[in-house]
């Protein structure tokens, strides 16, 4: 996530939440029921950008994790943290 663009993740924060999309000036409405997830390493790890502060503020659960042994422990490990929000 903090490698892209502030625009790009600008442009997602617009879809979070206003749902509408700007394609070459054009206001655009759909009608979106979408989930994201975002990946990105903690931030003393790299020194690759950031994340814009709105978008940053519209994440619901931030998981700080080590890499689990099986993609059976990942799925726990989300379903958990889903539960608590």
């Amino acid at each position: 996530m903090p490698d892209l663009q502030a625009r790009i993740q600008v442009a997602l924060f617009n879809i979070l939440q206003e749902k509408d999309v700007q394609i070459r000036g054009f206001k655009i409405r759909l009608p979106l029921d979408v989930q994201f997830v975002f990946t990105a390493n903690p931030e003393d790890y790299t020194n690759r950008g950031s994340i814009v502060t709105p978008l940053k503020d519209r994440i619901d659960s931030q998981i700080m994790t080590h890499y689990a042994r099986t993609v059976e422990e990942s799925r726990t490990i989300t379903d958990l943290e889903a539960e608590t929000y």
